[in-house]
C-alpha cells in the first residue's frame, strides 16, 4: 500500500484531499495541519508522494519542500506544490527547490486524480527500478566473488541468470558474452565474436560517450562499479534501452586485469517512464499539450517576445457551443468523439510551430507563432469555420460543430503571459455574450463587457452572509386533486441593486468553485427545517420535498453526514427528502464513485431524475440509475399540444417510468389545455404555472388558507 503526505493548513481541504484519495487509491494517507509536525514525522517514515500547500504557518510549503529533499530517504519521492493563480510567480522557484509538479486551486477533480496517479505511478517505477538495481548489483558482486573462487562454476551461473553476463579479460582483449546477452540483440552466441568492437559498434552514437566514459573511470579507480544506461541496436535495427554494470577484478597493484558485468533489457521500463512523462504534460483523450505544457509554451513565447519583439504571436481562445447540449443527447462516448474530430480540425489548420492544447472540457487554445496581423489571424479563423462546416458522423446522426473564439496579440503593454490569456478569455466571452459561433478580436473596450456579471460574481460570496439569498418553494401537486403533496425547493437572490436575480444567472457562476457548495447546504439545510415546519402545521408526515443537488456536493466528503444530521435534528424521515439529480450529475456520480447514491438509498432518501427530456432523452438512463422519481421535463410538456411527434414521445416516457415502477411528476403545466391531456396519462404528480410560481414561504402558507 502507498502512503501519501499531505500538508494543508485548512481541514476542510485535508478532509476533502483525503475523501478523494482513499476513495480512488488503496493508499494510507498522513494528513498534518502543521509543516513542523509532518516535516519530524517524516524523519522517521517513509512516504511515496507529498502534496503541500505553498501558504503554511510556521514553514511554507516551499520551505518544507527543500528540508524534505535534503534527507537522503526522500530525495527520489514526488512532492506536488498546491497554489493559486496569484501565486503562480514562484513556480520557477518552487522547482528549484525540488518540486515534481503543482496544482492551483480551485482544481478540477478529475485532474487532480490524474496527476497524484501519475505520480504514484512514476513513484512505484522508480521504486522498482531501484529495487532492479539493487539486485542486479548483488548478482554481480556475488558473480565476481564466483569467478575468483572458481572460474569453471562461474561461466556455468553466467549462462543460467537471465540477464546478460559479459566477461571483458583486459589483458588479451577477448570478452565473454552469456547467451542471454547475445539473445538480447537477436544473436545467436556462436555468431557473436568475442572482441569489445562487436559491442561498442552497436552502442548508439549519442550514448557511446556514456559507456565509454563509464567504463574508463571505473577502471582508473574514479568510480566502485560501472553503472549506466544506453542504447543498443539490435540485429533487427531497431534499438533497445539496456542498463549495464560492472565490477573490475584488480591485481595486487590494484591494476584492473579484467571487469565482470551483467546487462538488462530495460525498454520495457523506458517506454513506460516516456509514457508517465508524456500523460503529465499532454491530454488523454486528445493527445494534445495540456494546460500545463501550454503554460510553459506560452511563457517561453512571452520571454522570446520580451527579448526581441520581432518573436511577435497570437493566443486564441477556443470554446465549443452547445457541448452540454451534445453530451445529454448523444452521450460523453459522442462528446468524445466530438472533442477528437475537433482536435484533427485545430491541427489540420495549424502549423508545426504552432500549439494547438486543449485546457479542458470543451475548452482549447491556440498559439500562432509569428503571427500578429488581424488580417492573418482571420485567415486562420476562416480556415477554421470553413473546416467545422464539415458533418461529423455519429452513430444516431450527423452534426457539424460551432466555434466561439477569441483573439489577441501580444504587445509591449502586456507584463506577463498571463496578461495575455485574460485578454483572449476576455474576448472569447465577448464572443460568447454576442450570440457564439463568430470571433471577437479584443481591444481596450472590452474589459468593461458584461457589468452584470462581473457584480454578480464579486457580490456572491457575500450574498449568503448578508441574508440576500432566500428560499423558494414551488408546489408539487396531485394531478387529479390538485392538492399540495410536496414542494421543489428553489433559491432566488435579492441583490440590492441588481434586484431579484434567477438561479440561472447566478448559479453558473457558483458552479465554478466551492460557492456551489455552500448555496447547496443552505438550501438543505433550510428546505428540511421548513418541510418539518409544514408537516406539524399542516399535520401531514406524508408530505416531501425536492432538493436539487449537483455532484460536486455529494463528492464532498462531509455531505452525506450534514444531511442526515439535518433530518435527525429535524425529525424528517429520509423518504421524505427527494434529492434531484440531473441527467449529467448521475453520469458523473456512476462513473466516479457509484457508492454514493446506493448509500443514500440504504438511509432512505429518494432519488430522482431530473429534466427528463430536457435534450434527446436516453432510454437507458432509465435503467442504469437507480431513482424513485422520474420529472418529465418541462420543455417537453410546453409542446404537447402543437407537436404530434413530442406528444408521442412524452407518452413513451411516461410508459416506460410506470413500468419501470418509478413515481412521475411533469414539469411545466402552464395551462389548463396541458393539464387536461396530462391527467390523461398515468403521470401521478404535476409542477407548474398553473397551480402556482415559486413562492417564498408566507406566499405558500397563504395559499393552502385559500385551499382549506
Amino acid at each position: 500500500m502507498q502512503r501519501i503526505l499531505i500538508v494543508d493548513g485548512g481541514q476542510e481541504n485535508l478532509d476533502d484531499m483525503t475523501h478523494q484519495l482513499t476513495n480512488f487509491f488503496d493508499c494510507d494517507v498522513q494528513a498534518f495541519l502543521n509543516p513542523l509536525e509532518a516535516l519530524k514525522w517524516s524523519k522517521d517514515n517513509d512516504f511515496d508522494l507529498g502534496l503541500f500547500e505553498i501558504r503554511l504557518s510556521e514553514l511554507s510549503g516551499l520551505d518544507l519542500v527543500r528540508k524534505l529533499r535534503r534527507q537522503r530517504r526522500h530525495q527520489g519521492v514526488p512532492l506536488i506544490l498546491i497554489t493559486s493563480d496569484e501565486n503562480k510567480a514562484i513556480i520557477p522557484d518552487a522547482f528549484d527547490a525540488g518540486i515534481s509538479d503543482y496544482l492551483c486551486r480551485p482544481f478540477d477533480r478529475a485532474e487532480f486524480i490524474a496527476r497524484v496517479q501519475n505520480s504514484l505511478s512514476l513513484r512505484a517505477t522508480t521504486r522498482q527500478l531501484e529495487e532492479d538495481k539493487r539486485t542486479l548489483e548483488q548478482r554481480v558482486e556475488q558473480a565476481t566473488k564466483d569467478f575468483q573462487s572458481n572460474e569453471q562454476r562461474f561461466r556455468l551461473a553466467l549462462e543460467a541468470t537471465r540477464d546478460g553476463i559479459w566477461d571483458w579479460n583486459l589483458e588479451t582483449g577477448e570478452i565473454f558474452y552469456s547467451s542471454n546477452w547475445c539473445q538480447m540483440l537477436g544473436y545467436e552466441k556462436e555468431d557473436v565474436p568475442t572482441f569489445p568492437a562487436f559491442w561498442m559498434r552497436r552502442v548508439h552514437p549519442d550514448d557511446s560517450y556514456i559507456l565509454t566514459t563509464a567504463i574508463d573511470n571505473h577502471i582508473r579507480g574514479k568510480s566502485d562499479v560501472i553503472d549506466c544506461e544506453y542504447r543498443l541496436k539490435h540485429r533487427k535495427g531497431y534499438d533497445i534501452w539496456v542498463h549495464t554494470q560492472g565490477k573490475a577484478v584488480r591485481n595486487k597493484k590494484g591494476t584492473a586485469i579484467s571487469i565482470v558485468g551483467a546487462q538488462s533489457d530495460i525498454s520495457d521500463f523506458k517506454e513506460v517512464q516516456n509514457q508517465l512523462a508524456h500523460s503529465a504534460l499532454h491530454d488523454t483523450l486528445t493527445g494534445l499539450p495540456n494546460r500545463s505544457l501550454f503554460e510553459e509554451r506560452l511563457k517561453q513565447a512571452f520571454l522570446r517576445f520580451k527579448r526581441n519583439e520581432e518573436d511577435y504571436f497570437t493566443v486564441l481562445f477556443i470554446d465549443l457551443d452547445e457541448f452540454k447540449e451534445i453530451n445529454d443527447t448523444y452521450g460523453h462516448a459522442s462528446g468524445d468523439k466530438i472533442l477528437v474530430e475537433v482536435t484533427k480540425i485545430l491541427k489540420k489548420c495549424t502549423r508545426e510551430v504552432d500549439t494547438v492544447a486543449r485546457f479542458g472540457g470543451d475548452e482549447f487554445v491556440v498559439l500562432l507563432e509569428k503571427v500578429a496581423s488581424k488580417n492573418e489571424i482571420q485567415i486562420y479563423i476562416n480556415r477554421l469555420y470553413k473546416e467545422a462546416k464539415k458533418t461529423i458522423h455519429l452513430t444516431e446522426s450527423d452534426i457539424k460543430v460551432h466555434f466561439s473564439i477569441g483573439a489577441t496579440t501580444v504587445d509591449s503593454n502586456h507584463f506577463s503571459h498571463n496578461d495575455v490569456m485574460k485578454e483572449a478569455d476576455i474576448a472569447l466571452y465577448q464572443a460568447k455574450e454576442q450570440g457564439r459561433n463568430q470571433a471577437v478580436f479584443y481591444v481596450d473596450d472590452l474589459r468593461e463587457i458584461s457589468p452584470r456579471r462581473r457584480e454578480m460574481m464579486a457580490s456572491l460570496g457575500d450574498a449568503l452572509v448578508n441574508n440576500e439569498i432566500e428560499i423558494y418553494y414551488q408546489p408539487i401537486v396531485c394531478l387529479k386533486t390538485q392538492k399540495h403533496l410536496g414542494y421543489e425547493a428553489l433559491l432566488r437572490w435579492h441583490h440590492p441593486t441588481m434586484g431579484t436575480i434567477s438561479p440561472e444567472d447566478f448559479i453558473p457562476i457558483a458552479e465554478k468553485n466551492d460557492m456551489i457548495v455552500r448555496l447547496g447546504t443552505f438550501v438543505m439545510k433550510g428546505a428540511i427545517a421548513q418541510l418539518a415546519l409544514w408537516q406539524k402545521k399542516y399535520n401531514n408526515p406524508k408530505m416531501f420535498m425536492c432538493i436539487n443537488v449537483t455532484s460536486a456536493q455529494v463528492f464532498r466528503p462531509d455531505y452525506f453526514e450534514i444531511l442526515q444530521s439535518a433530518c435527525g435534528q429535524e425529525g424528517v424521515k429520509p423518504k421524505q427528502v427527494i434529492l434531484e439529480f440531473s441527467e449529467v450529475g448521475f453520469s458523473e456520480i456512476y462513473k466516479w464513485d457509484y457508492s454514493i447514491l446506493s448509500e443514500m438509498k440504504q438511509a432512505g432518501f429518494h432519488i430522482a431524475l431530473d429534466d427528463y427530456g430536457e435534450s434527446r432523452a436516453s432510454i437507458r438512463s432509465l435503467v442504469d440509475y437507480q431513482m424513485d422519481y422520474l420529472k418529465i421535463d418541462r420543455s417537453l410538456s410546453l409542446e404537447l399540444l402543437n407537436d404530434e411527434r413530442k406528444r408521442r414521445l412524452f407518452d413513451l416516457m411516461i410508459h416506460l417510468g410506470t413500468k419501470g415502477g418509478l413515481k412521475i411528476i411533469v414539469e411545466g403545466i402552464q395551462t389548463q389545455k396541458i393539464l387536461n391531456y396530462v391527467v390523461k396519462s398515468k403521470a401521478q404528480m404535476g409542477q407548474g404555472y398553473l397551480f402556482s410560481k415559486p413562492c417564498p414561504v408566507l406566499e405558500i402558507e397563504g395559499m393552502r388558507k385559500k385551499q382549506a
